[in-house]
């Protein structure tokens, strides 16, 4: 292929060259299956404020807290996966955070319990450049232009070909 092969096949399907936003955190969980989930909100109220007062690092936060089901960090995590474990509305809200990571924020509440969060990275979409991705795009018009191939050739085939219904056949039993 050349060079502007790449190119004109990269700017025809760009949306595949796209890094999901993504964020970085570790959580603090208060699980609601015990005293439920007014409890589980106290709770994590209660411990925000002190685990901001005490300045307490992101490596201890989680000591605070219940065993959560799933994660306790999350590094570089798409809305995807912080939706199938924590739920849209959380996962929303973790994306809009601003990072952090001297301030534990929250409570937020997910189909769990509720939990405290220190984000301390996070990144929006972005377009790949074509150097980045190159190999990856000149592999996917390789794959393109087989699969048309494929196709025309079929096309060929089933173009010599005619096919003619016979009607009102009736077989007889004996």
């Amino acid at each position: 292929f050349t060079a502007k092969d790449i190119e004109a096949y990269y700017t025809a399907h760009n949306v595949r060259y796209r890094e999901p936003a993504y964020v970085t955190f570790t959580h603090v969980f208060f699980s609601d299956r015990a005293a439920g989930r007014a409890a589980a909100l106290e709770r994590a109220r209660r411990a925000l404020q002190q685990l901001n007062k005490e300045r307490v690092p992101f490596d201890l936060g989680p000591t605070y807290g219940d065993r959560f089901l799933y994660n306790l960090n999350y590094v570089q995590s798409h809305r995807e996966t912080l939706s199938s474990h924590f739920g849209t509305s959380m996962a929303a809200s973790l994306m809009a955070l601003q990072p952090n990571d001297r301030q534990w924020q929250g409570p937020f509440e997910s189909a769990h319990g509720a939990h405290l969060v220190m984000l301390v990275a996070s990144a929006p979409e972005r377009q790949l450049a074509l150097d980045e991705v190159r190999e990856q795009v000149r592999q996917d018009l390789e794959r393109q232009r087989m699969e048309d191939r494929e196709q025309d050739i079929t096309k060929e085939v089933v173009s010599k070909y005619t096919a003619k219904v016979l009607a009102d056949v009736r077989v007889s039993k004996s």
